[in-house]
């Protein structure tokens, strides 16, 4: 349940971003402050994932999802808390940056000529187990999370798109990505 206070919130953060927008220095020196948040959130979500990160790996994942939070402001609608959005782009930043991660490793320590011609990167895998779980739990969650993550849609734009209220949209989303997890994380092989 809402409470008046969470819209209240809500309603600030989104002015707060608008004066951001409109580049006010206050409210740029207030935004920033906001995401002083952002290495604790990469580095939890990298944890609740199993991948151990190193100082430059978080500076790195901090600085593309501020990048991308700059470039996604003017989408910001505020009807989510500021923090609860910037986590939605830190769990596809850690995802990314740990697939690009894993790859790198993999290939260094195998010969590439060593590998059957059958074999797929690590990512590929990973992309593929996503969807298979993704396809497991149906729509409209699904449906969804592809929207948001594959097509980078806002939530309002896939309110529009589902017919579908965008509070339902978010509610659906965040339900189906524990869920996805969840499921992630039980076919995962152990030599993993």
């Amino acid at each position: 349940m809402m409470t008046a206070g969470d819209q209240g919130s809500r309603q600030s953060d989104h002015r707060l971003v608008c004066k951001v927008r409109e580049a006010h220095p206050e409210a740029i020196d207030a935004f920033l402050a906001r995401l002083t948040c952002l290495p604790a959130l990469v580095r939890g979500r990298a944890k609740e994932i199993g991948h151990q990160l190193t100082p430059n790996e978080v500076e790195e994942i901090v600085q593309n999802t501020f990048l991308v939070l700059w470039r996604k402001l003017d989408t910001y609608d505020g009807s989510s808390k500021l923090e609860t959005w910037t986590y939605g782009i830190v769990v596809f930043e850690v995802f990314k940056a740990r697939s690009i991660w894993v790859r790198a490793t993999r290939n260094s320590e195998l010969d590439e000529e060593m590998l059957p011609p059958q074999q797929d990167s690590t990512v590929a895998a990973d992309e593929e187990a996503i969807e298979a779980a993704l396809d497991r739990l149906g729509p409209p969650g699904d449906e969804i999370v592809r929207l948001k993550h594959f097509e980078g849609l806002t939530f309002e734009e896939i309110s529009k798109r589902l017919a579908m209220p965008a509070k339902t949209v978010m509610s659906n989303y965040y339900r189906v990505l524990d869920r996805l997890r969840v499921l992630l994380r039980s076919e995962q092989p152990e030599d993993r």
